[in-house]
């Protein structure tokens, strides 16, 4: 998708050269990509104590196995 923005030169060719990129459009969309990445990362690690997880694995196994056939 086409975009018009505005952006900093001096951004623009710091991002270039971290990438090592042979695009401005290649490094934005990997820069981008990994802010992205990034913040949803720093979503997980603030719900840190914040829910509880029950580890049931080995009952969804069973089930797994007893929908697919193979019983234990």
């Amino acid at each position: 998708m086409r975009t018009t923005i505005n952006i900093e030169d001096n951004i623009i060719d710091e991002i270039v050269k971290l990438y090592n990129a042979k695009t401005k459009t290649s490094a934005i969309n990997q820069a981008l990509k990994d802010l992205v990445l990034a913040l949803k990362k720093q979503k997980l690690i603030n719900l840190r104590g914040k829910i509880d997880i029950v580890d049931n694995l080995d009952e969804l196994k069973k089930i797994e196995l007893f929908k697919a056939g193979s019983y234990e």
